[in-house]
């Protein structure tokens, strides 16, 4: 009996533990302006140093551009979408300079981010990526099927294809390739860019990201 009952004692205190460190790492997450990402399995070892960027990238801007500013988001990010506001003023304001490359990481932490991401591929398919990106940062609903689909619809694409896409997880291969590659980067905060190759995790401010873009 009292062997079962240090038994009890032990798991109550690894499993406090375990909660007490999620808890921290969210804290520590707020204070430096960027997101966890907690994994389903064991944290990956780290084996790139560096994205690669290929033809099936999103990619907006001239490829001879001087900086090329890669990040790995989420669309239910809130760091993720404060970023996006200072990323598309450095090109509105550096245009021919900048290129922005956009990668999905969704988050296990974000019902329906993996849905989000696997809509902006969508949109993709009828040549609307960069206005639908746009469109599911400024969205504060329901990131589900139905309500991708609907604002789909009021985005001006072709509503039917686009749920047929999405209901298809075509588009699941693509979303599960930049996953893979963030793991491999050993990526575990959301945002996280490489501006020329050099690595910045967290929201950055406009002052910081044109420092960095320099």
């Amino acid at each position: 009996m009292q062997r079962k009952f240090f038994l009890v004692i032990l798991i109550a205190l690894v499993l406090g533990g375990a909660v007490l460190g999620i808890f921290w790492n969210v804290v520590r997450a707020t204070i430096a302006g960027n997101e966890p990402v907690i994994e389903k399995n064991e944290q990956s070892v780290r084996t790139l140093e560096e994205p690669s960027i290929t033809f099936v990238d999103q990619i907006l801007g001239p490829k001879d551009a001087e900086v090329t500013i890669v990040e790995f988001g989420d669309y239910l990010c809130p760091y993720c979408r404060t970023s996006e506001d200072q990323v598309r003023r450095l090109l509105a304001e550096q245009p021919g300079r900048v290129r922005f490359v956009w990668k999905d990481m969704p988050s296990p932490l974000h019902p329906d981010a993996d849905t989000a991401a696997e809509a902006g591929m969508c949109a993709g398919k009828q040549g609307a990526f960069w206005e639908f990106h746009t469109a599911l940062f400024a969205h504060t609903g329901s990131y589900n099927e139905t309500a991708l689909t609907f604002l789909a619809g009021q985005s001006g694409l072709d509503a039917q294809a686009f749920a047929e896409c999405l209901q298809s997880h075509d588009m699941r291969p693509f979303v599960e390739r930049t996953i893979d590659e963030g793991l491999a980067l050993g990526i575990d905060a959301l945002p996280t860019f490489f501006i020329n190759g050099k690595r910045h995790t967290g929201n950055l401010t406009y002052e910081e990201l044109l420092e960095a873009a320099r």
